[in-house]
């Protein structure tokens, strides 16, 4: 129930200002207990500066709710001015650092940040999320002050040095996230009290609008429990007296807390469903399970719980019997309230409902967060044997970093690099927005926080494919939910959250721009989808036209009566060009669309469809796709508007879709055959036109065409890359998860056939998306990523459409019929409901297997390979089984039961997972960047190794590279390593300098690609050109723009009396006009005229004078 008017009424102040200091001193007093029992007193000055930040917060709180209640002008200019006043005062809160230096750069974002978001949030009638946000951002500020504040004895480690480092960094992360998590809780629990207590008026948000404004008992006992359960850890830590205690690990820490909130409000969901049984089932299996776990990390148990034998297992499976016998026996009785079936759903189920999709989602991208930074942060920042950065995913990342580290020094982008396939150098070919997007992000970080930008850029290069990755999450989620349900949704969000093909390649700590194009590729179809799905069956035109312009005339059209369509085409397109500009493989998307548009564009021939709805889409989107990028592919140097593996196959599916749209569109009245006729001979004879050139060797387009510019082509070189190789077909399946990557494929040919007979148009992209995408990933490892967006998608509808056809809804109606009156009747009433619909309960067997394997695969391609952590959750993983599972009775046991050690022998982990490098690698590197420090780096020697590890040597070996990643310098290298002899060798490198010396012995910086006379530093394309008879800028003109070129092509230059060499009429000896100009340069116009004064009297003969001469 919504009180706002009630209290508007009764004279509460609306803005709520009271809740303000309510949050501060709550947190405050939340803080000070914690700290002082975990740390002792603080010092004085340290109140200070813990009191600062969250005080800062709270003030920009209290004035966007108070700016939020006061009126300036209309809205607009109310938002408008109010935005800007905080902005305004957190720029000079920045800039005057001397007044405000205790605040901080970081200080005035919060103020912005807290001010700006209280307004919007209260404005909009959302006041208790502004309470909570609030909170959250209190807590946060604390919860850095008390990690910072806590401090551990490390006097008593046993380990390496190393790894105090880590335990160091681990706990600190620790207490960190305990006290955030426990400020949160109480924030959520601030809110509602504030809230009943009437110190804020209640608001009309999703989240609250539909509760009521009183606090009931379970309410309060939930939410008193939560809190209990998230202090657990904070208080446990803050007991903990030095590193070695803690990296025992023998404490209950913030991840069993966010399960055990979890189960707590299932329970309490339960409870008020009156769900008895089940609540009383799972909180006492889940205690069981939390004691057991308490006893296996190394707690104190009695001996009869604590032993090896088979007493021990004996007397943990009793007590876990009766236990649950007892709780069934209490339930069923109404011990623990009434039994009785609901007849309407409680006010917790209406408010999930209502909330769960969005919350869910919102638990999808956390988790798929979680899980790509979780087990890499550490091992990232703590190299092995060097305690320097490191990366994953081999050599390719450090090439980024090494763009960064020049974007970040030059404040440029990094076009040409001369230390790359030395001595010759070669350009960066990869686009520049993934590389700047991390750049900017550690400007921004270092900005912040007030760190060298240096420092801040490593934490930008290694988080932002991990958020890339599990942002993914939320276009493929909506795919899903437009196209076919909520459910299909939630599923694919969990899918690819969990996915281990999209982990193991966008992991905190791997700089690749995979996780960026794929996010905006999924995006780019996500919009595209939405485009097709508002095209309708009527035709545009009554009369069509095979006048070439009708394409255009359709697509002013189609903005005219269709908006809405053409604004999620170009959406389509932009997303399309903002991969093209971080990725050149991009067109591969695209190519996938056009496959769609061309089984659409065929089938809609059969029908007499009308083609130029979907044709003036479609170019709307490629258009926008091709001209955003296209300046940067276009940039003198570096040739990639017709280069194969880059701009060039856009040329093809550009041209071919308006061939195939303007055949479709223009002879849409025409006899199908004849119009399929008429396209298969316009296509059939480009693609002809194709193969000669190519048998003649001419042009290459034959092959361009049909191997993705080159991307399945097979050469010596892609021999020689393990992630060109087909990849084995375990690692194949497992990678989207077995069971999931049938379903996709199956539900792919089931989307094609319903989108061809149906008109689909969305169901024919998906089931034509998993096919090429399949194929792909079959031909070439490096493909199995790529696949795994159209994997999720089409396998959560593919489980979905499985649970419709199911037919749950009949399975709980028959299950209502049998009786449901008592929790027995509700048991034995399953039976009845399986016969009549065996389908619901075979399909959850699969959804539980799906969910067990995906998660435990998600979670191992998450680990990095050789930590330590992978051996802890495979142990957590064993340990979730009860022991007398594993015990054999007669020879026979229901679980594996052999003697478990996972120190030998992992049985859960180590399938996937990214690798950092090992120790030798990283000391090898840091000793080739220490040598020649005193020489300028493109003075260094360069280092010679197969292409694999160009990038790495360059990047942190500091040193220039003769082979690359890029797969240059590889027939150079290459003889090197291969060659006999050392004479052999020393003349290798003599020749490869000497191609270098041949190149740049001018001292110009221009190559014989560019310089026309490599031997003269004064002749290259940027010098000015002068008059001595050479051409000095490489333009193939001599002398151009001097005295001694003629510039007007009238054969006379300036030198030769040409008095206008502007003009190609003037010259010596030119016919002499009326037109006042000295056309035959003799000093005097239009002479021998009767207009001209010939004889200098003041007269011409048009004048009267009857003797001019």
């Amino acid at each position: 129930m919504n009180d706002t008017n009630d209290a508007a009424e009764s004279g509460f102040p609306i803005s709520g200002l009271a809740t303000v200091p309510a949050v501060l001193v709550a947190l405050l007093a939340l803080f000070f207990g914690t700290d002082y029992a975990a740390n002792g007193a603080m010092e004085n000055d340290g109140y200070a500066q813990v009191l600062i930040l969250p005080a800062v917060a709270a003030l920009a709180a209290a004035l966007g709710r108070t700016g939020a209640v006061v009126s300036i002008g209309s809205k607009p200019i109310h938002r408008a001015a109010i935005t800007m006043a905080f902005v305004a005062t957190a720029a000079v809160i920045s800039i005057a650092y001397n007044l405000f230096e205790s605040i901080g750069n970081i200080g005035a974002f919060t103020f912005a940040f807290v001010g700006i978001s209280t307004f919007l949030l209260v404005s909009s009638d959302r006041r208790e999320e502004s309470t909570m946000l609030l909170a959250l951002v209190i807590g946060f500020h604390l919860a850095v002050s008390h990690a910072a504040n806590t401090v551990m004895d490390s006097s008593t480690w046993a380990g390496s040095a190393p790894d105090l480092v880590d335990a160091e960094r681990a706990a600190a992360a620790s207490v960190f996230f305990a006290f955030w998590l426990v400020s949160i809780v109480a924030g959520v629990a601030l809110t509602l009290i504030m809230r009943a207590s009437r110190m804020d008026s209640p608001g009309s948000g999703p989240w609250f609008a539909d509760l009521s404004s009183h606090l009931s008992r379970s309410m309060m006992a939930t939410l008193g429990t939560v809190l209990v359960i998230q202090s657990v850890p904070l208080v446990w830590l803050g007991q903990i007296p030095d590193f070695q205690t803690y990296f025992e690990h023998q404490y209950l820490g913030s991840v069993w807390a966010l399960f055990t909130t979890a189960v707590i409000l299932f329970v309490a969901f339960c409870h008020a469903e009156r769900w008895r049984v089940i609540g009383t089932l799972v909180a006492i299996n889940w205690t069981l399970y939390t004691f057991g776990h308490l006893q296996e990390i190394g707690n104190e148990f009695p001996d009869i719980l604590s032993g090896d034998d088979a007493m021990s297992t004996f007397s943990w499976f009793f007590m876990g019997f009766w236990l649950n016998v007892i709780g069934i026996m209490l339930a069923t009785r109404g011990r623990f309230g009434d039994v009785s079936p609901r007849h309407e759903p409680s006010a917790a189920r209406v408010w999930w409902g209502q909330n769960s999709y969005g919350i869910i989602l919102a638990l999808a991208v956390f988790v798929a967060l979680a899980v790509r930074t979780g087990w890499n942060v550490l091992p990232a920042m703590n190299a092995t044997a060097t305690g320097l950065w490191d990366m994953t995913g081999g050599s390719d990342p450090w090439y980024m970093k090494r763009v960064v580290d020049y974007i970040i020094a030059e404040r440029s982008h990094f076009i040409f690099d001369h230390d790359r396939a030395y001595p010759m150098g070669a350009i960066n070919p990869r686009p520049p927005l993934f590389s700047w997007s991390l750049a900017l992000g550690g400007l921004g970080l270092s900005w912040l926080l007030e760190m060298p930008a240096e420092d801040a850029v490593w934490w930008s290069v290694a988080a932002f494919p991990a958020i890339f990755g599990a942002l993914l999450v939320l276009p493929l989620s909506e795919m899903a939910r437009r196209i076919h349900s909520n459910s299909a949704g939630i599923l694919t969000a969990w899918l690819i959250a969990l996915m281990p093909g999209h982990i193991s390649h966008s992991t905190f700590g791997l700089a690749d721009h995979d996780a960026f194009a794929l996010l905006f590729l999924s995006m780019a179809f996500y919009y595209w989808v939405r485009a097709i799905e508002g095209l309708g069956t009527e035709r545009m035109f009554s009369t069509p036209s095979s006048n070439p312009l009708y394409l255009i005339a359709g697509i002013r059209e189609s903005w005219r009566t269709n908006p809405r369509t053409m604004a999620y085409a170009t959406l389509s397109g932009i997303s399309f060009a903002t991969v093209a500009l971080g990725w050149k493989g991009f067109v591969y998307g695209p190519g996938i669309l056009f496959l769609a548009f061309a089984g659409q564009i065929t089938m809609n021939m059969f029908r007499k469809r009308d083609s130029l709805p979907l044709t003036s889409a479609a170019l709307q989107m490629l258009l926008t796709a091709f001209l955003i990028p296209l300046p940067f592919y276009n940039w003198p140097g570096l040739n990639l508007v017709f280069d194969p593996s880059g701009f060039q196959p856009m040329f093809y599916i550009i041209g071919f879709t308006i061939a195939l749209g303007w055949v479709a569109s223009a002879y849409r009245d025409k006899p199908w055959l004849l119009v399929l006729g008429t396209g298969t001979v316009l296509i059939g004879g480009i693609l002809a036109i194709l193969y000669v050139l190519q048998e003649l060797e001419i042009y290459s387009g034959w092959d361009i065409l049909f191997t993705g510019g080159f991307y399945f082509s097979k050469n010596k070189i892609f021999g020689t890359i393990g992630e060109a190789q087909a990849p084995s077909r375990g690692v194949l399946f497992a990678s989207y998860g077995p069971i999931v990557a049938l379903i996709a494929v199956g539900c792919a040919l089931v989307l094609i056939w319903r989108g061809a007979r149906r008109e689909r148009q969305s169901h024919l992209l998906l089931g034509i998306w998993v096919i090429v995408a399949t194929y792909m990933a079959w031909s070439a490892g490096r493909f199995i990523f790529n696949a795994t967006p159209a994997m999720a998608v089409v396998g959560g509808l593919g489980i979905a459409m499985m649970w419709k056809g199911a037919n749950f809804s009949s399975f709980a109606k028959e299950w209502r019929r049998s009786g449901i009156g008592t929790p027995r009747s509700r048991w034995s009433s399953l039976w009845p409901a399986t016969k009549k619909n065996s389908a619901v309960p075979a399909l959850l067997l699969v959804v539980m297997l799906v969910a067990s394997q995906h998660a435990t695969y998600g979670i191992d391609s998450g680990i990095p390979r050789g930590e330590p952590s992978a051996r802890d959750v495979d142990q957590t993983l064993h340990d979730i089984a009860p022991d007398f599972l594993r015990a054999e009775l007669l020879g026979l046991s229901v679980l594996k039961s052999e003697s478990y050690n996972p120190d030998s022998e992992m049985w859960y982990m180590g399938t996937f997972g990214p690798g950092f490098n090992s120790g030798a690698w990283n000391l090898a590197y840091d000793w080739l960047s220490e040598q020649d420090s005193e020489m300028s780096f493109s003075e260094r020697p360069a280092f010679v190794s197969w292409w694999d590890y160009g990038f790495q040597a360059l990047a942190q070996g500091q040193h220039p590279t003769v082979a690359d990643n890029f797969q240059s310098g590889i027939p150079n290298s290459g003889g090197m390593l291969l060659s006999n002899s050392q004479e052999d060798t020393l003349s290798l490198f003599i020749t490869t300098l000497a191609q270098g010396d041949r190149r740049y012995n001018d001292g110009d910086g221009f190559t014989t690609d560019d310089d026309c006379d490599d031997t003269n530093a004064d002749i290259n394309p940027d010098a000015a050109e002068i008059c001595d008879g050479v051409d000095n800028d490489c333009d193939d003109e001599v002398d151009e723009g001097t005295d001694a070129y003629d510039d007007d092509g009238d054969g006379f230059t300036e030198h030769d009396g040409d008095c206008d060499d502007g003009e190609s009429e003037t010259y010596p000896g030119a016919d002499e006009d009326i037109n006042g100009v000295d056309d035959d340069c003799d000093g005097e116009t239009d002479e021998g005229d009767s207009y001209s004064d010939d004889d200098g009297d003041g007269l011409s003969e048009i004048e009267g004078d009857c003797d001019d001469a």
